[in-house]
C-alpha cells in the first residue's frame, strides 16, 4: 500500500515536472518568437538610426576636410585684408600729414603777412614821426 502511494506520488511529481518543462519550453518558444519579431521590427529603426549617424558623421568629416582645404585660402584672404588695411592706414596718415603741412604753411603765411604788415605800419609810423 505504501509502495503504491509512493509510486503514485512519484508519478504525480514526474507528471508535474513534465508539465512544468513543457510550460517552460512553451514560454521560451514564445519569448524567442517575440524577440525575433521585435528584432525584425527594430531592424529598420536601427538601420535608419545608423544611416542618420553615418550621414551626420560623413557631413562633419566633409566639413572638416573643406575647412582644412579652405584654411590656406582664408589665411591668404586675411593677409590680403590686413595688407589693404595697412595701405588705407598709410594713405590716411599721408593725407593727414599733407593737411597738417598745409595748415602749418597757411599759419606760417599768416604770421609772415602779419610781420610784413607790422613792418609796414612801423615804417609808416616812423615816417610820420620823422615828418613831424
Amino acid at each position: 500500500h505504501e509502495l503504491k502511494k509512493r509510486a503514485e506520488k512519484l508519478e504525480r511529481r514526474a507528471k508535474r515536472g513534465e508539465e512544468e518543462r513543457r510550460r517552460q519550453a512553451g514560454q521560451k518558444a514564445e519569448e524567442d518568437e517575440r524577440r525575433a519579431i521585435n528584432e525584425e521590427e527594430e531592424k529598420p529603426r536601427v538601420k535608419k538610426r545608423a544611416d542618420n549617424y553615418n550621414k551626420r558623421r560623413a557631413s562633419k568629416e566633409a566639413e572638416i576636410e573643406q575647412n582644412r582645404k579652405d584654411e590656406p585660402l582664408a589665411k591668404m584672404e586675411r593677409r590680403r585684408e590686413l595688407e589693404q588695411m595697412r595701405e588705407r592706414s598709410k594713405e590716411m596718415n599721408r593725407r593727414l600729414d599733407e593737411e597738417d603741412d598745409l595748415r602749418e604753411d597757411i599759419q606760417m603765411q599768416k604770421t609772415m603777412d602779419r610781420v610784413e604788415s607790422n613792418k609796414k605800419a612801423s615804417a609808416k609810423l616812423k615816417r610820420n614821426e620823422d615828418e613831424k
